[in-house]
C-alpha cells in the first residue's frame, strides 16, 4: 500500500511538471512565428527588398515544417522517444533564431526562417504525447490548455516588442536592434525551452493517466483489490482496433469478459495497474506499428477529409490576417510598432477569456457542435470586413472612424479562433487511433503548414485589394463549414465505436459504408 502511495505522488508530480512544460513549449512556438510579424516589414524596408519577401519570410517558417512533421510524427509513433525528439527540435528553432538576428540579406532571413521552422515538428509529438496520457472526456479540456498557450503567445508575440524595439547595441560585428533584436531573444528563449525539458519533461506515455491519480490507496476488500489488478476492459477505436481502458474496468466485469490470468506476486501488488498495462501495450503492439500505407489509409475517412479542410481554412485566413494587419493599420489608422504591439498585448487577453470558454464548453457541448460556433465568429467577421475595409480612406481626418469600425470585429474574430483551434484538434485526435497518433497529426499539420505558407502570401499580394483578398476568404471559410455541417453525423466520437469484442484479441474492423467511408481504397 505504501509503495503504491509512493508511485502514485511521484506521478501525479511528474505529470504536472510534464504538462507545464508542454505548455511552455506550445507558448515559446506560438511567440516563434509571431515575435517577428511588427517588426519585419520595416526591416525589409531597410534592405529595399521587394514587399512579397514579407510574405516569404513568413511562410518559410512553415513550409519547411511541411516536411518535419509527418516525420517526426512516424518517428515518434515508432520509438515514443518524444524527449530526443523535442530536444532536437528545440537546437534546430535555436539556431534559425541565431541566423535571423544575424540577418545578412533578405534572403538570409528566409533561410533563417526556414530552418528554423524544421523544429516545428515538436508539435505533433505533444498533441500524440496528450492523447495517450488522457482519456476522451477530459481530451478537450487538455488541448484546450496547450492551445491556449500556443495561440496566447502567437497574439503576446509581438507585445515582445515593446521593450526590444529599444535595444541598440552590438555583440561583435552584428548590430542588435529594434529590427535584429527579435532574432537573439528567441534564441534565449529555446535555450530556455531546453533547460525545461531537460529537467521537468517525463514522457507521458510511462505515466499514470490524471483521472487515477486520486487514488491514493488501493480497495480495503483483498479480493475486490486482486480483482482489479487483474482485470482490463476492452474498446474498439473508430478502426476497430482493440484497445484497453482500465476505468472501464466494472463494465468489463459485467458484460462477462474474460479477465486475465491473475498474478499474485509481491511486485506485481506494488505496482499500479496502469504502468503495468503500459508496459504490456508496449510489448503487445510493438510488433504491430501499422505499415505507412495503411497508416494513409485510415487517415482518409469523409470526417477526416472534413476536419483537414477546416484545419487549413482557420489557418490560411488566420495567418492571412495577421500578415495584412500591420500595412492596413498603418494605412488606415496611422498607427505604428508601439500601437500595433499594444493590441496584440489586448488580443492575447481576449483569447485566453476564450480559452477559459471553450474549457467550460466543452464540458456541456460537443466538440462539433464548437465548431460550428468558431466558424460562424469567422463568417460573420470576414463578411463584415469584406464589406467595410473596400471603403477604408487613408486620410488621418477618418483613422478614428476607421478604427471604431474594424476593432470590433477583429475582437469577434479572435474570439472565435479558439473555438475552431482546440476543438478540431481534440476531434482528430479522438478519431485517430492511438497507434498513429504521431503521424496523423503530423499530415494535420501538413494541411496546417501549407495554409500557413499560401495565407501570408495571398495577403501580402493583395494589399490593395482588399475586395478580391477577404473574398476568397469568406468562400473558402462557407466552404469549410458546409463540409462540416454534412459530415456532422460522423463527426460524433461515440457514433465510430464498435461494440466490445468478446476476446482480448486485435481484430479487422467491419466495413459498414453507412457510417464510415474511406475516399481513397
Amino acid at each position: 500500500m505504501a509503495d503504491i502511495v509512493v508511485v502514485n505522488k511521484l506521478s501525479k508530480r511528474k505529470r504536472r511538471c510534464t504538462l507545464a512544460a508542454i505548455g511552455i513549449l506550445s507558448l515559446f512556438g506560438g511567440v516563434e512565428y509571431a515575435l517577428i510579424l511588427p517588426t519585419l516589414y520595416l526591416r525589409l524596408a531597410t534592405y529595399n527588398a521587394p514587399g512579397f519577401y514579407l510574405g516569404l519570410v513568413i511562410s518559410a517558417y512553415s513550409f519547411s515544417g511541411l516536411f518535419v512533421s509527418p516525420i517526426m510524427g512516424r518517428i515518434y509513433d515508432k520509438t515514443r522517444k518524444s524527449k530526443i525528439l523535442i530536444s532536437f527540435t528545440n537546437i534546430v528553432e535555436c539556431i534559425g533564431s541565431i541566423m535571423y538576428w544575424m540577418g545578412l540579406s533578405p534572403l538570409f532571413l528566409i533561410m533563417s526562417r526556414l530552418v528554423a521552422g524544421l523544429g516545428n515538428g515538436y508539435f505533433p509529438i505533444i498533441l500524440a504525447e496528450v492523447t495517450h496520457g488522457t482519456s476522451n472526456e477530459a481530451r478537450t479540456s487538455m488541448v484546450s490548455t496547450v492551445m491556449a498557450m500556443r495561440q496566447f503567445g502567437l497574439l503576446l508575440g509581438p507585445g515582445f516588442n515593446l521593450f526590444l524595439t529599444k535595444m541598440d547595441f552590438n555583440i561583435g560585428p552584428f548590430k542588435v536592434d529594434q529590427y535584429s533584436s527579435p532574432g537573439l531573444f528567441l534564441a534565449a528563449l529555446w535555450v530556455i525551452a531546453q533547460l525545461i525539458v531537460t529537467f521537468l519533461y517525463f514522457p507521458m506515455t510511462k505515466l499514470i493517466p490524471a483521472g487515477d491519480l486520486n487514488e491514493e490507496t488501493p480497495p480495503s476488500d483483498p479480493d475486490l483489490s486482486s480483482s482489479s489488478d487483474s482485470t482490463k476492459s476492452l474498446t474498439h477505436e473508430p478502426n476497430g482496433i482493440v484497445d484497453s481502458k482500465p476505468e472501464e474496468v466494472t463494465n468489463y466485469k459485467q458484460n462477462g469478459i474474460a479477465s486475465v490470468e491473475e498474478n499474485g506476486t509481491a511486485a506485481h501488488e506494488s505496482v499500479p495497474d496502469h504502468i503495468k498495462e503500459a508496459e504490456e501495450y508496449d510489448e503487445v503492439h510493438s510488433l504491430q506499428h501499422r505499415s505507412l500505407k495503411q497508416a494513409l489509409l485510415d487517415i482518409t475517412y469523409e470526417e477526416y477529409m472534413a476536419i483537414y479542410m477546416l484545419t487549413f481554412v482557420s489557418l490560411f485566413n488566420q495567418c492571412g490576417m495577421e500578415t495584412m494587419f500591420t500595412p492596413l493599420a498603418s494605412k488606415f489608422f496611422g498607427w505604428q510598432e508601439e500601437q500595433i504591439s499594444i493590441l496584440f498585448c489586448l488580443a492575447g487577453v481576449l483569447i485566453l477569456i476564450s480559452f477559459f470558454m471553450v474549457h467550460i464548453c466543452s464540458k456541456r457541448f460537443r466538440d462539433r457542435t464548437l465548431i460550428i460556433f468558431g466558424s460562424l465568429c469567422q463568417v460573420v467577421t470576414l463578411a463584415y470586413c469584406l464589406y467595410w475595409i473596400p471603403h477604408f480612406h487613408s486620410n488621418s481626418d477618418v483613422y478614428l472612424q476607421n478604427t471604431l469600425i474594424l476593432l470590433p470585429a477583429l475582437a469577434v474574430n479572435v474570439f472565435g479562433l479558439p473555438f475552431l483551434f482546440v476543438c478540431h484538434i481534440s476531434l482528430f485526435s479522438k478519431l485517430l487511433h492511438r497507434d498513429i497518433q504521431g503521424f496523423g497529426h503530423g499530415t494535420r499539420r501538413i494541411i496546417a503548414g501549407i495554409a500557413a505558407i499560401l495565407g501570408p502570401l495571398w495577403a501580402s499580394s493583395l494589399l490593395d485589394d482588399h475586395l478580391l483578398m477577404f473574398g476568397v476568404m469568406l468562400g473558402l471559410n462557407i466552404l469549410a463549414l458546409l463540409l462540416i455541417l454534412l459530415s456532422y453525423k460522423k463527426l460524433n466520437v461515440a457514433d465510430n465505436v464498435e461494440p466490445p469484442s468478446e476476446q482480448v484479441v486485435t481484430v479487422e474492423p467491419e466495413k459498414d459504408v453507412n457510417e464510415r467511408t474511406k475516399l481513397i481504397n
